[in-house]
């Protein structure tokens, strides 16, 4: 499964409705929109 990280965010409304807001640093860090590719 590929992953691409697209740009930041605060939460999945943020994102393209094929991603979502994933967190891989504590607050107050931005999230990354995910995009899952081959769901």
């Amino acid at each position: 499964m590929q992953v691409c990280q697209t740009m930041s965010c605060e939460s999945d409304s943020d994102c393209n409705r094929d991603e979502a807001c994933f967190f891989d640093k504590p607050p107050p860090a931005p999230g990354s929109c995910i995009q899952f590719l081959g769901l």
